[in-house]
């Protein structure tokens, strides 16, 4: 579906283009002296939804301020309340309607949230808890930015497992599909704990005006849907894509070895750069399956401060296919943590990864976190079997220098990788 755009008035700066320093606290739109006129090009907010409050199959979720039309949205989560096996089609949640043009209308700080199913395996009403992060570009004017161009909503069957997708031109080197799982969700039908396969999909932009998506197990007679925001970044921006196909795997991803590596066209620093991934896989267990797999930079062990390729591994066996994209930024701030395995313990339901601190300014309470920040966390798991939803996690900064993860189900120790994107020094 095509979005109505904004055209804004783009307002001459005056003054000297000065950059605040890390860690400046900065108020409508002025660093910490209150004399350099700057614009905020990104904001984000991460809105925790807790036990108790997604029961339903529907969600309205209330956002702090009206929604920027130019946004995208990245959902993680499980149902389950740490004891049952939950299935795909209680755990899978998407975006399906905004105050703009996606679905029925909603309020301007608004989005609404949809799942197929309310029980767990044994038939056992079950809530949905996670984590769903609005990343907004109120400045419509700035190359530090991005334009939304397009959301889609792609449905696939067993009998159709890919599609490429018609839909608003873009430029396909400046592009990020962001949907499905870590993107605008995914809802399906698929109802047992062995079928998480059709929750998964990889995202690719063909050319402009097309989008595939791909994937890989949905059970005959079942469908999964994908909400997809396709977003071009400015030109300040350098975005890369990566093609990764493999099985490499291991036990504590903790050699090269245990990655499958793709190299990108240019050379990045890490402190610059963060990364997403959306992808398939041919195994459906907690190890083996999408949920089971990191993704990094480099050649997933060895941290340098340039790199020239992406890896994605996991401890248990399985072929990825997965489209990885990289975000590079002359004023980005991304901190890279690699957690070695038993990082996770088998009964930890929580956890915290030290981050440094945001770079602009962060409002935090039990229900959000707002500012400048994006926590990118995946893990593995050793698990061989299919007690969802323990691979699931969901993560946001919950404090000035730590993430906090947590997931519905203990079980099943590992490993992870995550990622402190701040676009706190990104003025204009």
């Amino acid at each position: 579906m095509k979005r109505a755009r904004l055209v804004a008035v783009v307002a001459l700066i005056a003054g000297a283009a000065l950059l605040p320093t890390s860690g400046a606290v900065w108020v409508d739109a002025t660093d910490s002296s209150g004399t350099v006129a700057t614009r905020q090009p990104i904001r984000v907010t991460t809105y925790e939804i807790g036990a108790g409050e997604f029961t339903g199959a529907t969600y309205t979720l209330s956002l702090d301020q009206p929604l920027a039309a130019d946004y995208f949205v990245m959902i993680r989560g499980s149902a389950g309340d740490g004891q049952v096996t939950t299935r795909p089609s209680t755990d899978s949640v998407r975006v399906v309607a905004d105050p703009f043009s996606l679905g029925s209308a909603t309020g301007g700080s608004e989005l609404d949230l949809a799942r197929l199913d309310t029980t767990t395996t044994n038939n056992q009403q079950s809530d949905w808890r996670g984590t769903v992060t609005v990343v907004e570009s109120p400045d419509t004017a700035s190359s530090d930015g991005f334009r939304l161009i397009d959301i889609v909503e792609v449905t696939l069957t067993a009998a159709s497992p890919s599609t490429t997708t018609s839909t608003a031109a873009f430029a396909v080197g400046q592009t990020v599909p962001y949907g499905g799982v870590r993107g605008g969700g995914v809802t399906t039908d698929a109802t047992g704990n062995t079928q998480y396969r059709a929750q998964w999909a990889r995202l690719a932009l063909p050319g402009s005006g097309q989008l595939l998506v791909e994937g890989s197990g949905i059970p005959s007679g079942r469908s999964a849907t994908y909400t997809v925001y396709l977003v071009e970044w400015g030109a300040s921006w350098t975005i890369q894509h990566a093609y990764v196909e493999g099985s490499d795997s291991g036990n504590g991803v903790n050699s090269p070895g245990e990655y499958t590596q793709a190299p990108i066209a240019t050379a990045v620093e890490r402190v610059r750069s963060w990364v997403i991934a959306f992808g398939n896989t041919t195994s459906g267990t907690l190890g083996g399956g999408w949920h089971g797999n990191v993704f990094t930079l480099g050649d997933g062990v060895s941290a340098s401060g340039t790199e020239s390729q992406v890896a994605v591994g996991a401890e248990r066996g399985g072929t990825r296919r997965a489209d990885v994209y990289v975000h590079t930024h002359p004023r980005l701030q991304v901190g890279h943590v690699f957690g070695a395995d038993n990082s996770i313990g088998r009964n930890q339901a929580s956890g915290t990864v030290a981050v440094s601190g945001p770079l602009g300014p962060e409002t935090r309470s039990s229900a959000s976190t707002s500012g400048t920040r994006v926590a990118v966390f995946t893990n593995t798991s050793n698990g061989n079997g299919n007690a969802y939803p323990r691979p699931i996690f969901w993560t946001r900064h919950e404090a000035s220098g730590s993430m906090t993860w947590q997931r519905a189900r203990p079980g099943q120790q590992g490993a992870y990788w995550a990622q402190s994107v701040d676009f706190g020094e990104i003025w204009r």
